[in-house]
């Protein structure tokens, strides 16, 4: 199986019936799990581990923002 990982922000695991994810479409799909589906699994499907975080106020890595979805789901964002 091969990682793709796009300026690292995300990451497609290369295998699932041959489709390779746009930029667009990693960024829907992880814009999707975190905020409107708070879903860990889903987010960490899509981001690459060594996602370079740019708030200062979040760490980067992948762990670093997929901690912070608690945290938008029960604030409702």
């Amino acid at each position: 199986m091969c990682t793709i990982s796009i300026g690292n922000l995300f990451k497609f695991e290369n295998g699932i019936k041959g489709h390779i994810m746009t930029a667009q479409e990693l960024a829907l799909a992880l814009l999707t799990a975190v905020f409107t589906d708070y879903d860990p699994e889903a987010a960490r499907a899509v981001l690459a581990p060594d996602y370079i975080q740019h708030n200062p106020i979040i760490p980067s890595g992948a762990d670093g923002l997929i901690d912070l979805i608690p945290v938008v789901q029960e604030n409702g964002v």
